[in-house]
């Protein structure tokens, strides 16, 4: 039984060509699963100025962010939420109605956060 060369429609694909797939795909899975349901409750507190954000994903992958911080400053709140792969916040809450709570919900969908459902 022959193993390599392997075949793709109208090439070879080297020995070396697939370690080199094989190890990006083990790469990337982590950051991949860490922002998409793992089947676990996931809480993250995220320092958003003057208070703390926090960061529900749900088991199934759903999210839901609690208070993002002042207007003035949003880039902790972007750095966090991208850094984690997050693309889509289904549910969007505020503790109280001050700009320190609601202030950054612009500069997320500026980035190309979407936000379903706010309250």
């Amino acid at each position: 039984m022959r193993r390599f060369p392997v075949r793709w429609p109208g090439r070879t694909l080297s020995p070396l060509w697939l370690f080199f797939v094989a190890a990006l795909v083990l790469l990337l899975a982590p950051a991949l699963a860490h922002a998409a349901g793992n089947g676990k409750l996931q809480i993250h507190h995220i320092d958003v100025g003057q208070g703390d954000g926090i960061l529900l994903i749900s088991p199934l992958g759903e999210a839901a962010l609690f208070d993002d911080g002042t207007y003035t400053d949003c880039s902790g709140i972007k750095t966090y939420l991208q850094g984690l792969g997050i693309t889509s916040v289904q549910y969007h809450f505020c503790t109280h109605y001050h700009a320190d709570h609601i202030g950054c919900i612009d500069d997320l969908a500026a980035i190309g956060i979407t936000v379903t459902t706010a309250g």
